[in-house]
């Protein structure tokens, strides 16, 4: 295989199966930086166009024809619902989590997860990059938790 990074399942096997540090981008070998970060971009690109081949005929024409709601901020009314199916599935895997559209680079819309709860590592490693054709990105342990609130016996919102 003339690009074996392509033949990982996921960057963190890649990052597993071929000792790449956690920290890669701050390898002080500029080559092996530069090997690195151009890996990760391939296997990135090669795993997402392994998951777009899973999505439904018309899916998959919508992104050959630039018009999947993931690919356009334009399309943000068309990208709500995938928001929603993608929020229930997190629940049926037992997440408590917000989703909310983000805005991403290159005019791309991609989900915004907020967890409830500090994952653990191995629902860390359940949690799905990708939904449908939309990117996922986690967030969690911040000083506010919208999402449950702290009864101190005063009545009030705590």
């Amino acid at each position: 295989m003339d690009k074996p990074h392509l033949k990982y399942e996921s960057v963190e096997a890649w990052m597993k199966g071929e000792n790449v540090p956690e920290l890669f981008l701050d390898v002080p070998d500029e080559k092996l930086r530069d090997q690195y970060i151009t890996q990760y971009g391939e296997l990135r690109r090669h795993l997402f166009a392994q998951h777009v081949a899973t999505l439904t005929t018309v899916e998959q024409e919508q992104f050959e024809k630039d018009e999947h709601p993931s690919q356009h901020h334009a399309f943000a009314d068309r990208a709500q619902p995938y928001a929603e199916d993608f929020q229930r599935e997190l629940q049926r895997q037992g997440f408590d989590a917000k989703i909310e559209l983000g805005w991403y680079h290159l005019d791309r819309i991609v989900f915004s997860v907020t967890l409830a709860n500090v994952p653990t590592e191995e629902e860390h490693k359940r949690l799905p990059w990708l939904f449908r054709g939309f990117e996922a990105f986690y967030f969690w342990g911040a000083p506010f938790d919208p999402f449950h609130k702290v009864d101190d016996g005063s009545g009030r919102d705590v």
